[in-house]
């Protein structure tokens, strides 16, 4: 996945990205166990026209890991 925020505007452009990794293991038809993988990462194409405190955002965006259950019944 990838967004270009505000291109046009140098001090607010920001680029976000990222790549998913999932499994899922069905322990009948109507329940699963699901595990997914987030890389994502967000981009400063200007870091001179930003200020520190958005740098700081920037940096802290993180990877993540998510497990979901889903029981139908």
């Amino acid at each position: 996945d990838y967004y270009n925020r505000l291109p046009n505007i140098a001090a607010q452009n920001r680029t976000f990205s990222t790549w998913a990794v999932g499994l899922q293991y069905h322990f009948t038809p109507l329940t699963r166990v699901i595990l997914d993988y987030y890389v994502r990462g967000v981009g400063i194409p200007h870091p001179g026209a930003v200020t520190p405190l958005a740098k700081s955002i920037a940096n802290s965006a993180d990877n993540a890991l998510a497990l979901q259950a889903v029981i139908a019944f």
